[in-house]
């Protein structure tokens, strides 16, 4: 389980030196992810500089991503275990919707093997589009996560940071993964990503570590765990 919130009380509020005193931890978790299913968009950085090495990781990294949560949540089944969804929204200049919220891990696939690099990178325009297709089944709606993966700043559109605050603001949870040296925007990823931003940004310095970053996000909200304790 996940602690979301975690508080503390002693008493007396004052004590001396060798006094004992009464210390009460409360903690509240978050199920996993069989008992609080969620929607996933996977928002995906395509634009030129993905081109060669760089995409082919990152194909390869979504589609082990997609894989521990099926596993995870429909063992050795085909499809992710209903009613969890995961969706791809790809971008470069523009953003598109090469699938929508789905269970079917086939028509995933296909989509993320279906992407090619080229353009510049427009991160507003892929935080919108993800944000605005979320579509509930259930009542009350799955948990909603948008996994935001990039290898660079922004080169066209609007700044990105009103359209993921208003993400946020709707409820989304929001995950970023950089590849690469991400000096140059890491102020980004932290201005996107929600709190606390040491547990939702992972930075993959190589396109050989990338699967690695996206097994430990998959495990993290599949079957959170209380750290920091």
């Amino acid at each position: 389980m996940s602690v979301t919130l975690a508080s503390k009380v002693i008493s007396p509020t004052t004590i001396q030196c060798n006094q004992l005193a009464q210390l009460t931890l409360s903690l509240t978790a978050i199920p996993d992810i069989n008992a609080n299913p969620v929607d996933i968009m996977l928002v995906l950085d395509r634009s030129g500089s993905m081109n060669g090495a760089p995409l082919i990781a990152l194909k390869a990294a979504a589609i082990e991503f997609i894989d521990i949560i099926k596993e995870a949540t429909n063992p050795g089944g085909t499809n992710l275990g209903s009613p969890n969804r995961i969706g791809i929204v790809s971008f470069a200049a523009l953003a598109t919707l090469p699938v929508p919220l789905t269970d079917n891990v086939a028509a995933l696939t296909a989509g993320i093997n279906g992407l090619s690099a080229s353009g510049l990178t427009n991160h507003a325009a892929a935080f919108n589009l993800a944000a605005g297709n979320y579509t509930p089944v259930l009542s009350p709606p799955n948990r909603k996560i948008l996994i935001m993966f990039t290898d660079g700043d922004t080169t066209i559109g609007a700044p990105a940071g009103p359209a993921a605050q208003a993400a946020k603001d709707a409820g989304i949870e929001i995950y970023c993964v950089g590849l690469g040296d991400v000096t140059d925007f890491i102020d980004n990823l932290n201005d996107w990503a929600s709190d606390p931003t040491s547990s939702h940004i992972i930075v993959a310095p190589t396109p050989d570590e990338l699967t690695l970053a996206f097994q430990i996000l998959a495990a993290s909200i599949a079957k959170p765990g209380a750290v920091g304790i």
